[in-house]
């Protein structure tokens, strides 16, 4: 099954980076206030989405860009 990582931009300008395999629900859900950790920074902004082939790929990739901590290595992973 196909998984993605997605970024969202939050309200206060942090990178939300989170994997799933539905995209479009789980941006509804960031929208409707049902994901904690997003709820308080609205409006959000989906500005990125790659597909990887199964989900060990996926957070391979997630955790990667979180560890980093680092919001010019988020940009370079986007633009490529």
């Amino acid at each position: 099954m196909k998984w993605f990582v997605y970024i969202l931009e939050m309200k206060n300008w942090k990178y939300y980076i989170w994997s799933s395999q539905n995209v479009e629900r789980r941006f509804e859900e960031h929208n409707r206030w049902l994901v904690k950790s997003t709820k308080n920074n609205r409006p959000l902004k989906l500005l990125f989405v790659k597909e990887f082939k199964d989900y060990n790929s996926a957070l391979k990739q997630e955790l990667s860009l979180k560890k980093q901590k680092d919001r010019k290595a988020v940009e370079r992973f986007m633009a490529l």
